[in-house]
């Protein structure tokens, strides 16, 4: 009795530890396939690939938005998180003088400091992207100035 009780806890030591080394390989088959254990996408870049990445992206999103604007073949411009400086708001703003058709501008969680409220602002008060009705710059380091600079064409804008 005693040798039947031990045969039947090896067997089943056996089989679970059958199901564990199974369990392994439907792991690893996962993981090549590009997907983790919870079924989530596993990027295969290194950490120092994945900001360049980022930024050809963004490079990439940016250059869609400026054809875009030049052409006024959208109603938006998205470039929300796009590593967009003062120097590229002030490219994006040259596009915008003549545009008629956007009606919503994302700008947020980019860099855009003074120079580039500046560049909209006068875009803006000049009368260019005159269908505008929503510019999102929620996550910028503005300064207090550039904030009232905005305040004040929204308040011009809005009296006209």
């Amino acid at each position: 009795e005693d040798d039947d009780e031990l045969h039947g806890e090896l067997d089943n030591s056996i089989s679970s530890s059958d199901a564990a080394k199974k369990k392994k390989k439907k792991k690893k088959k996962k993981k090549k396939a590009g997907t983790g254990a919870d079924g989530a996408s596993v990027s295969h870049e290194s950490p120092a690939q994945a900001p360049q990445a980022d930024k050809q992206e963004a490079e990439r999103r940016f250059q869609r938005a400026l054809d875009s604007a030049k052409h006024g073949e959208d109603m938006w411009v998205l470039l929300g998180n796009a590593n967009i400086h003062d120097a590229r708001a002030k490219k994006l703003c040259e596009a915008l003088k003549n545009n008629n058709s956007i009606t919503s501008v994302n700008l947020s969680a980019n860099h855009i400091g003074e120079e580039g409220v500046k560049a909209l602002v006068d875009v803006l008060s000049s009368g260019g992207c005159s269908e505008l009705i929503n510019l999102d710059l929620r996550g910028n380091s503005l300064s207090d100035e550039a904030q009232q600079m905005l305040v004040s064409t929204a308040a011009a804008a809005a009296a006209a």
